[in-house]
């Protein structure tokens, strides 16, 4: 059996921790006063009238 190491011989030497850095401030997004508007004629104006459901302002599909 192999015998158990005590104290520093069995550590990994040479990582320190680093320190930590700061997080940058980030601006929030100004929206324009037209955009809920765009997203309207994106989703609903433009599609031809058929029996289809209409898709969300954010929908994907």
């Amino acid at each position: 059996k192999k015998e158990k190491k005590k104290g520093k011989e069995g550590r990994k030497e040479g990582k320190k921790q680093r320190t930590k850095k700061r997080k940058k401030k980030k601006r929030k997004k100004e929206t324009s006063k037209t955009n809920p508007l765009v997203q309207y004629n994106c989703c609903f104006a433009s599609i031809i009238p058929t029996f289809i459901k209409k898709k969300g302002p954010k929908g994907n599909s």
